[in-house]
């Protein structure tokens, strides 16, 4: 292709989707506590009930995470486990926990501080 003219269509353009709200699920489909896969709006999201920084006092909320983990990129909408007590859901590869905002609030096999990057994007 041209490079140059691709840049600036996409400048140009309005992108594929028109810019606005998607429901992709139902608070009711996640209720049973699973993380349900979703492939929509050409991309793969995971969604489940969270809590911010996996805090019992927060109200569980309706999440949606980018589906693959940052670490080495599972997919977190297939044999992860939730935890509706903290909110948080582990990724099934080497563990890695995530809140309702993407932040990763625990890694089994360190004892140091977790890195601020260590997220996936939130969908809010």
């Amino acid at each position: 292709g041209r490079p140059q003219f691709n840049a600036s269509r996409l400048k140009a353009f309005p992108p594929p989707f028109p810019n606005g709200w998607y429901m992709v699920c139902s608070r009711k489909e996640l209720e049973k506590g699973d993380a349900l896969s979703i492939s929509a709006l050409g991309r793969e999201f995971v969604a489940f009930l969270g809590r911010e920084n996996g805090d019992e006092k927060q109200p569980l909320v309706a999440t949606v995470l980018d589906a693959h983990c940052p670490h080495l990129g599972a997919h977190l909408g297939v044999g992860s486990s939730v935890d509706l007590k903290h909110g948080t859901i582990t990724c099934p590869f080497h563990g890695w926990t995530f809140d309702s905002v993407g932040k990763v609030t625990k890694i089994p096999y360190t004892c140091s501080k977790i890195p601020a990057v260590a997220r996936t994007h939130a969908w809010r």
